[in-house]
């Protein structure tokens, strides 16, 4: 290769690498959108913090019953506006840990990344588990849009023998893809979430909610899931968005807690 040619290779690899850099901070702000609010959840409770390396992991815990739900809220969320969920779930008789992600809510002065919100994540459930004697077998890994996926991986990673998912994504690349940027290249994508190339691998008992009008996760993503997890149930909800809210109140959540139990 002549020396100019080389010369002008170089800088093209420097170009792309600059470019791809650039893309992945661009593709994190439409990722994560930490805008809720840094406050406690409005049920009893505690806040849990554990020190990791420079920086502090945030969850909010609720003693109840001897089965553990963890609780993993959406792109917009915080463990505030989770509440509503995990009030439902000690009022039925569950103990509740609310996991903050890394850049959101009371955890807002860490770094968030995919890689930070599951090793924060697998940190406080280890440390819950065990402070309060929680088994893996009484732990279920409960999760809502975004917080699917981590519960997907805290799985993957064997802390808990049961996994719950509302509005589950196959990957955040498919939904970019499916619902805001069709032309963004996948390879620009860091923070990936993929749970349908882990489901195969994942032989707990998953439960999966989908509202079948839901046009932020489509509902065809969670059927999508469904074929591909070993050991799935698929409740599907006529008439419902991508808000889930409204089933706490509803029959449909006492089915839920059954499978579950």
């Amino acid at each position: 290769m002549a020396q100019g040619s080389t010369k002008r290779f170089f800088k093209f690899i420097i170009f792309l690498t600059i470019f791809n850099i650039s893309s992945c901070f661009i593709t994190r702000k439409l990722i994560f959108i930490p805008v809720g609010k840094a406050r406690l959840p409005d049920y009893k409770g505690k806040l849990i913090k554990v020190k990791n390396k420079d920086e502090e992991v945030i969850g909010y815990f609720s003693k109840n019953g001897k089965k553990l739900i963890v609780g993993f809220h959406g792109q917009h969320g915080s463990i505030h506006s989770f509440s509503a969920f995990g009030n439902r779930f000690y009022n039925s008789g569950f103990s509740v840990l609310l996991v903050e992600y890394p850049g959101y809510g009371l955890a807002s002065k860490s770094s968030v990344s995919e890689s930070n919100i599951y090793n924060s994540s697998e940190i406080i459930i280890k440390e819950i588990q065990k402070e309060y004697g929680f088994s893996l077998t009484n732990t279920i890994l409960m999760g809502y849009s975004l917080g699917t996926g981590v519960a997907v991986e805290m799985a993957k990673r064997n802390l808990g023998e049961k996994v719950l998912l509302f509005a589950p994504y196959t990957s955040i690349p498919a939904v970019a893809e499916d619902r805001y940027i069709r032309f963004l290249p996948h390879m620009l994508i860091w923070d990936r979430f993929d749970s349908l190339k882990k489901a195969k691998s994942i032989s707990k008992k998953v439960i999966i909610v989908h509202g079948e009008k839901d046009t932020v996760v489509p509902y065809y993503m969670g059927e999508k899931l469904n074929d591909e997890f070993p050991n799935s149930t698929l409740v599907s909800l006529p008439g419902y968005t991508h808000n889930l809210y409204p089933i706490l109140k509803s029959k449909t959540f006492e089915k839920i807690i059954k499978l579950i139990k």
